[in-house]
């Protein structure tokens, strides 16, 4: 592939990250995503009772990979919008579906949850290939376990140890490492990304008929999630009463309590 001289080239991907690595923040890689996750709100629309077709999907289907830059490229040079460029090329070969692509959603909708999926992925790719890294280590510890050498310490030497000891400090500094990514790996997964058939966890806000309209959605479904309650606060201390809500718990006030309550705690 031919370098561009006069433009920026990061280290970080040029020189250091494999392939798989550049694929998962590719633009590829966030576009069909972007894309999915549009498929997936038309849906999820569709069943709470808006007006979109089962054509109309199937066209987002059909097309989900079906990306043109160039048209996306020169609208957004005319609307200096990358998000809104995008609904505008996905709506270009699905006209059927122009309508309803992004429907209700804001921007960060397909933007912040694209960069989770990025990072949730790129995160499994590193445990994958440092569970490799540990493999090596350990035969290279193993085969050395008897040469000694001089340790090192505050930037001096220190009594004798062996070559193979030192790499097992290594392996225990990376088994570490691996430890923490996992646990907050295992976090987000209990939080709704596992695999594609686990079930969501959803976050809602916004207008009130829509809120009532998702939670009891989601309580047809067997879907958990969390929802903010606006209701307007005047004192803010909780002394008022006024934002008082009803939950399955007797009454919450959202200055207090909230206001971000357990979806399915919310008595509407």
């Amino acid at each position: 592939m031919t370098q561009n001289h006069d433009a920026y080239q990061s280290p970080y991907s040029a020189r250091y990250a494999s392939a798989e690595m550049e694929f998962l923040f590719s633009d590829n890689y966030k576009f069909r995503t972007w894309r999915k996750m549009w498929i997936a709100l038309a849906k999820v629309e569709k069943d709470l009772g808006l007006d979109i077709s089962e054509e109309q999907i199937k066209e987002m289907e059909d097309h989900a990979e079906d990306i043109d830059y160039e048209v996306a490229r020169q609208k957004e040079k005319e609307i200096r919008h990358d998000v809104m460029s995008h609904v505008f090329a996905f709506g270009q070969v699905a006209p059927k579906a122009r309508p309803i692509i992004h429907l209700g959603a804001t921007s960060c909708y397909v933007t912040d949850n694209a960069e989770l999926l990025q990072i949730y992925d790129a995160s499994q790719l590193v445990l994958k290939k440092a569970a490799q890294v540990v493999a090596n280590l350990a035969d290279f510890a193993d085969r050395y376990k008897d040469l000694p050498c001089l340790g090192y310490t505050h930037l001096q030497p220190a009594q004798m140890t062996t070559v193979g000891k030192r790499a097992c400090l290594w392996i225990n500094d990376m088994v570490l490492a691996m430890t923490f990514l996992q646990d907050l790996l295992d976090r987000f997964q209990e939080e709704g990304r596992t695999d594609p058939d686990s079930p969501p966890y959803v976050y809602t806000c916004g207008p009130r008929p829509m809120r009532r309209a998702l939670t009891a959605w989601m309580a047809d479904k067997g879907i958990q999630g969390q929802v903010s309650m606006e209701e307007r606060m005047a004192c803010g201390f909780g002394a008022c009463m006024g934002c008082t809500i009803q939950t399955k718990s007797g009454p919450r006030r959202v200055c207090k309590n909230g206001p971000v309550f357990p979806a399915e705690e919310v008595l509407w």
